[in-house]
């Protein structure tokens, strides 16, 4: 626009170089050029450079400021050239009138203010001059450019409408543009939440069991494809007495310490290691690098190594040890779940022999699964009333020769099968939920015998841990005594440390249901346990049994004699019987008795008879002159013998 202006102005300038003064011909043009040609400057710069939408409106408003003026000046100018025209000057003079108005306005069009104004000011200006020189071709040229300007003003109206709409669209476009980006981001944000919650531990940030389970499936279908290369190995993880981190600690710093875990397991740094974290204490990894069976056990170790070292858990300082089961995968039918049952296989037999350490699945671990697979079959398909059966070993206080209970032992002599012992079969019993069916079918081979014992002598009859911490067991057990019409006041019920410690909670409000119900409580194994001190106190116990394998090396280890005169004596402070088990020979016997106990049970007394020779026996002990008010020493041969 200015560049059309400037180029109007010296047309017209030079048709008066001769006719009128200096300063109205070229300086006046000079002035008005040296204005247009800083505005030309003013937006050559905005087009090089990136314009905000302030500095975008401050331009535009300027603009509309600016161009009144400026075609003021410009239109004065020109009419102060029509002095010195003649005719044909006075024409050149119209012509930049009009041109200029026309030229402006379409330059200005999308500016619409500004185009109206210019149209204004020199259309203005042109019928001013036609109006002075009172020519009628002027003045009706002067007209022609008005309706023109109006039309085109009309025109520009309509087009700056369209641009109107253009930029409407192009925001709402943009707009909706930004909002589909925003939405695809939280899609995405949704989705990568979404995945990290099915696939990621929140605790830890390990892959969590349904991810392991997934990578587990994808590498045995990698290989079974022949993609793969070499076989690989499971591990499973299980933090040994982690349940009393908890409750000792807290579930606060429980999680402090998987964390730890985690970060230590982390910090391997074994590229060829996928770890997860199955659930509670349970970790899970992968190995893809087809290490040995050797090289497995040393990893293994690291890993216990790794972080069986002191934690610092802000309450705490904690070491905690972990047991490690192995599996490897070779091909042979291994689905995930079998080869996790393989690597969890694996870690219970380090749990049963002792915690702390790693073992392989070999094929002793899988002729043992078999076996126990074979066994479950069995025991579901089993006659409990014809199959199982009871035997009693007596209880004798060696003090005054009497017995005071006999302990009622499970025994099964499966139809297909043969004899299987309880330590095979009572834990198979509690994995599979017959535990309480199995102790419901002993109970009621085992009382009608107490009915037909002396009224001093009680049955001893062991609970599983299982059963007792349920509140409908306990129930039913009471319930079914009463059915039986037994005493409660002859019965002890034995239940292991190891329970209380698991549940002890549970535990202690089953005991004093049973206690209120005038049953005995026992506590079995005792010594075996890490908080039977912390937690003996609190529970309402009648007698402690002190484990054989305390007793069963009595003669030649003198750290057992110093543990079992201790535990002696704490029954004694607590005024609670101690029964002391696995006493086999006449040596350990007598041992016992120097350490201050008399209430004794062991193959050196008897071994578990059967229902049919208890009376017997009892008669055989009354033949060697002890009775119920003479305390006095017992043959034991005869014992033995009967």
């Amino acid at each position: 626009m200015y560049f059309l202006v400037v180029v109007g102005t010296w047309g017209l300038a030079s048709s008066f170089f001769e006719r009128a003064p200096a300063w109205l011909s070229i300086w006046l043009p000079v002035a008005l050029t040296v204005v247009a040609t800083a505005r030309i400057v003013t937006w050559v710069r905005l087009r090089h450079q990136r314009v905000s939408a302030k500095l975008a409106f401050k331009a535009l408003r300027t603009t509309n400021r600016v161009s009144g003026l400026i075609s003021l000046a410009f239109v004065i100018w020109a009419l102060t050239l029509t002095p010195y025209a003649d005719d044909h000057t006075r024409g050149h003079v119209a012509f930049y009138l009009g041109i200029t108005s026309v030229g402006c306005m379409f330059c200005l069009m999308h500016i619409r203010s500004a185009a109206l104004m210019m149209a204004i000011v020199v259309n203005g200006g042109f019928v001013w001059f036609a109006v002075l020189n009172g020519d009628r071709v002027f003045l009706a040229e002067a007209i022609n450019v008005v309706l023109a300007s109006a039309a085109m003003l009309v025109i520009l109206r309509v087009n700056f409408k369209d641009f109107e709409a253009l930029i409407d669209s192009r925001r709402r476009l943009l707009s909706q543009q930004k909002e589909l980006v925003r939405r695809e981001a939280m899609t995405r944000q949704l989705s990568e939440e979404a995945f990290r919650l099915a696939y990621m531990d929140d605790l830890t940030e390990l892959p969590n069991r349904r991810h392991f389970f997934e990578e587990l499936g994808d590498r045995i279908a990698l290989r079974q494809r022949g993609e793969g290369e070499g076989n690989f190995f499971i591990g499973v993880l299980d933090l040994d007495e982690f349940k009393r981190v908890n409750d000792v600690y807290g579930h606060t710093c429980g999680d402090r310490l998987l964390r730890h875990v985690a970060e230590r397991l982390i910090g391997l740094n074994r590229n060829d290691m996928f770890l997860a974290r199955l659930g509670g204490d349970e970790f899970a990894l992968l190995i893809d690098a087809d290490p040995s069976d050797g090289e497995m056990v040393r990893i293994g170790s690291q890993i216990c190594h790794q972080i069986e070292a002191p934690m610092d858990l802000e309450d705490a300082v904690l070491e905690c040890s972990v047991s490690i089961g192995f599996a490897r995968w070779t091909g042979e039918g291994q689905t995930p779940e079998v080869l996790y049952e393989q690597a969890d296989y694996a870690l219970y037999q380090v749990k049963r022999g002792g915690k702390a350490g790693c073992q392989i699945f070999g094929p002793d671990h899988e002729f043992e699964v078999q076996r126990a697979r074979v066994l479950e079959r069995s025991l579901r398909s089993a006659t409990f009333e014809r199959e199982l059966s009871v035997v009693f070993q007596p209880i004798i206080d060696t003090a005054s020769g009497r017995v005071l209970a006999f302990e009622s032992l499970a025994r099964w002599n499966s139809d297909v099968l043969g004899p299987i012992p309880p330590v095979t079969f009572i834990p198979i019993a509690e994995r599979i939920g017959l535990i309480d069916s199995l102790t419901f079918a002993l109970l009621r081979k085992a009382l009608p015998e107490l009915a037909r014992w002396p009224e001093h002598v009680r049955l001893s009859f062991n609970l599983s841990a299982k059963s007792v911490t349920s509140s409908h067991f306990i129930d039913g057990l009471i319930g079914e005594i009463e059915a039986l019409g037994a005493r409660p006041e002859r019965i002890d019920f034995e239940i292991t440390e190891t329970a209380m410690i698991d549940n002890f909670a549970e535990m202690a409000s089953a005991i004093e249901r049973l206690k209120l119900a005038g049953f005995g409580i026992a506590l079995d194994d005792f010594g075996t346990g890490y908080s039977s001190l912390v937690h003996l106190h609190r529970l309402p116990l009648d007698k402690i049994k002190i484990d054989k394998s305390f007793v069963c090396n009595l003669v030649e280890d003198q750290a057992s004699c110093t543990i079992v005169r201790s535990l002696l004596a704490l029954g004694r402070q607590l005024q609670v019987g101690c029964i002391v088990e696995g006493v086999e020979t006449a040596e350990i016997r007598d041992l016992v008795r120097d350490l201050g106990g008399s209430i004794m049970q062991g193959y050196h007394f008897a071994r578990p008879m059967a229902a049919d020779r208890v009376l017997s026996y009892l008669e055989q002990l009354q033949g060697t002159g002890a009775d119920d008010t003479t305390p006095q020493e017992v043959p034991m041969s005869r014992v033995v013998n009967a």
